[in-house]
């Protein structure tokens, strides 16, 4: 008989299943655990559990655990973007001229300022303009997850809501447009004008497809998903299984035919709600789904995150997170008078909007990888950033909803009456 019978348990081995327990429990353990510190938001626990157990700290997730929680992570940031995009009324956008050009104006503010104090740091430009492009978008998932927990409401959210999508709309094109460019001036023969347009006309192409493929995606979903709404009535289940159907095989489509993520997602969210003039479609309650797939988005942005480069590449790091900070938080004042809005509140619209988008970790790699020029710089002090971003972003967007008098649930001061 084998004297060892004690099975060994290893997480490289680990399934599918067991991981997306494992780090649902390890959420809902440490948000038990911590609920007494209100001043905290939910999001910044998980990423701190996260950070914990990550590859950095205790290594309970290794890197091939990660690329398997990932999956879980984009189904989360694909339903928090879809709700996202709900929120993009492109009529009262129309009416609201203002806002529009105030979500604008910070997305040109934020790379022109991220981009001259990178250089400034001695950043090649090359870089410097890659990551004042993915600085740009605002964090959607956060956003999402600090309005909802503090119950917000009012003018200053909603407008933090349309300026997150619009900004990660605005910062979606200027990657896609600026992508080709990079990677026909890296060109051995890019020395040559003719060399040169050659390179740019060949590589334009897979990216153009990416974000016009994707917009397609997104149309053709909606169309149909609003047609199936119509033929099953009005009936919030059915409603509800459809949206969530139709999400996933947006998202698969997308994987399938190398188009963008992103892009097909908020054009499915943003198309369905905006040709939906007769309301087919009834409003889908996404609360439980988001809150289970929040904790496995945030446990896994945590555990991805590295604290050494953030002290390596401290300096552009801070220029970065500074830069960008200042820059959304004037543009959001500059028009405050015309946009009808009280200057105080403008001014903690832009402070909301400082959490750095979680897609900025994926963005970054796919950049490094395809372009050798950027690429030892880009990751880690946009990794870096993230890191600050990410767990000072939503006690910062908490404070601002506070401050705007809109929170209505637990908040930085505990309970609100």
């Amino acid at each position: 008989m084998p004297t060892n019978i004690v099975p060994v348990f290893a997480f490289e081995s680990i399934n599918a299943p067991m991981l997306f327990g494992a780090i649902l429990i390890a959420g809902l353990v440490a948000d038990r655990l911590f609920s007494a510190l209100r001043f905290v938001p939910r999001i910044t626990i998980y990423l701190l559990i996260g950070l914990l157990i990550g590859p950095g700290a205790l290594g309970w997730l290794d890197a091939g655990s990660l690329a398997t929680a990932r999956v879980f992570a984009d189904i989360a940031i694909a339903l928090l973007l879809f709700e996202l995009g709900r929120y993009l009324d492109l009529a009262w956008i129309g009416r609201e001229r203002w806002l529009l050009l105030t979500s604008v104006a910070e997305g040109v503010l934020t790379f022109c300022f991220v981009a001259a104090a990178l250089v400034a740091l001695n950043v090649n430009w090359q870089t410097a303009v890659t990551g004042a492009l993915i600085a740009i978008a605002t964090a959607p998932a956060v956003v999402m997850s600090v309005v909802r927990d503090v119950g917000a409401d009012g003018n200053v959210t909603k407008r933090l809501l349309a300026m997150t999508a619009m900004n990660n709309i605005l910062a979606l094109v200027g990657l896609h447009a600026l992508l080709p460019v990079l990677r026909a001036m890296a060109a051995p023969d890019a020395t040559q004008a003719t060399s040169w347009l050659q390179e740019w006309v060949d590589t334009l192409g897979p990216p153009v497809v990416m974000f016009i493929g994707g917009l397609v995606a997104g149309w053709l979903a909606a169309r149909l998903t609003l047609l199936l709404a119509a033929l099953l009535g009005k009936d919030r289940d059915s409603h509800f299984a459809l949206l969530i159907a139709a999400l996933v095989f947006v998202v698969g489509v997308a994987h399938q035919f190398n188009l963008s993520v992103l892009v097909a997602v908020l054009a499915f969210a943003v198309f369905s709600k905006n040709l939906d003039r007769q309301r087919f479609l009834l409003e889908p309650d996404f609360d439980k789904a988001r809150r289970v797939f929040s904790i496995l988005l945030f446990v896994v942005v945590g555990a991805s995150l590295s604290l050494s480069e953030v002290a390596l590449y401290a300096p552009a790091i801070a220029a970065l997170v500074g830069a960008r900070l200042v820059a959304k938080v004037l543009a959001t004042t500059l028009f405050a008078r015309p946009a009808r809005v009280r200057l105080r509140n403008a001014a903690l619209l832009g402070l909301a909007l400082s959490p750095m988008a979680e897609v900025a970790l994926s963005v970054s790699t796919l950049y490094a990888a395809m372009l050798p020029q950027v690429g030892p710089t880009l990751l880690p002090v946009i990794a870096g950033a993230v890191v600050v971003s990410e767990i000072a972003g939503p006690v910062l967007t908490q404070l601002a909803l506070r401050l705007a008098g809109e929170a209505r649930g637990d908040t930085l001061l505990g309970r609100l009456p």
